[in-house]
Parts: structure tokens; sequence; C-alpha cells
């Protein structure tokens, strides 16, 4: 799958890098593909290039849209991303506190939820369920958390998908959690839920 996408990549750029106009309506050609694994140092069969035709066009597709918008070479990237609330003028000072009863955040609705006879079953659920479970106090954070940290023991030596476990700040951020929900606080539909921050985080 990698491998195709990095395909896809090569592929827009050897189609689209150069042209000054992209034609949605002609077929890719063989030679194309295989011009791009060429780039790529890839090595395709027919089958496999017959079952990322239909991405390759979409990618086509895209490159086309955007050669459509408008951009100057005097204009610079975006350095920096500062989104704005809808309605929320930053021009007026203490515009960007979110004090209006209309400007709360409001949650969908959480899922009809009931605990199940094996927590490790939980594994598989959604956000919304494992939120709906915590905050109605049939599943506690430190269950949820026990069972995130017993996962990750069991499957990180085949799936190598930890660097660093932090087990006991997990534990102890869970004890946490489950303290505010016994003062009635609430934090939102995320309170409580176990998760791993990708290295690009740092």
């Amino acid at each position: 799958m990698l491998k195709t996408r990095f395909l896809v990549l090569i592929l827009g750029v050897f189609l689209c890098g150069c042209a000054e106009k992209i034609d949605q309506d002609r077929p890719l050609l063989d030679t194309q593909i295989k011009g791009a694994e060429m780039l790529a140092g890839l090595e395709f069969t027919s089958g496999e290039r017959d079952l990322m035709r239909e991405d390759l066009a979409d990618q086509r597709e895209y490159f086309r849209t955007l050669h459509l918008a408008d951009i100057p070479n005097c204009l610079p990237p975006a350095l920096r991303f500062d989104p704005e609330l809808l309605g929320v003028d930053p021009a007026v000072p203490g515009a960007d506190e979110i004090s209006a009863p209309n400007m709360r955040p409001r949650w969908s609705p959480s899922p009809p939820v009931s605990r199940p006879a094996d927590l490790s079953d939980l594994a598989f659920a959604t956000l919304g369920e494992l939120g709906a479970l915590i905050r109605t106090r049939q599943v506690s954070c430190r269950e949820l958390t026990e069972l995130a940290l017993g996962r990750l023991q069991e499957h990180d030596r085949s799936l190598e998908c930890l660097i660093t476990l932090l087990a006991e700040p997990a534990r102890l951020r869970a004890v946490q959690m489950d303290d505010l929900l016994d003062q009635g606080i609430y934090l939102g539909p995320l309170h409580g839920i176990p998760y791993g921050a990708k290295d690009l985080l740092a």
C-alpha cells in the first residue's frame, strides 16, 4: 500500500509537473505507469497496475484541480495554522473567548451502549462508544487504561508500534480523570480516553 501511494505521488509529478494542461479524459497508459515505476525504483505486475488505475486517475483529477487555482509566485507559503471560530471577529478584544451559550461546543448525541461482559471487546469500540461508557460511569478511566496497556504489552513485540511506554503516567492520569467524574466534572467526549502520541507530536 505504501509503495502504491508513493507511486501515485511520483506519477502525479511525472504526468503533471511540467505539463501545461491535464487531460482528464485521456486514459492512463501502461507506459506512463511504468515510467513512474522506473523513477521510483519499483516494479509492478499488470494486475497491480490495473488495481491502482482508479487511484491514479483520482490523483490526476486532484492535480488538475490544483492547477485551476491562481497562486502567484509572490504569495508566501503559510507558516502558521490559526483557525478562527465562525462568527467571531478576531479584531474585537475577548472575541476568542467562548463565553456565549451559542458558542459553546455542541457534541453529537452519544450512541446507546452498555458495558460488555468481556472488557477486551472494547478494544474495537469507537471513540463515541468509549466516551459514552465513561460518561455514564459504566466503565472507569482506570479500566480503559489498563485494557490499553495490556494490549500494548501483548502485541507490541510483533507490531513494534511503541518507542516509549508511559504506563505509570497513564495510570496516574486515569485516576485523576476518575476523580474529576466523582466531582461531577466531565471534560468532554475524550475524557479519560487513553491515547498514543505519534512521534511527530514532539
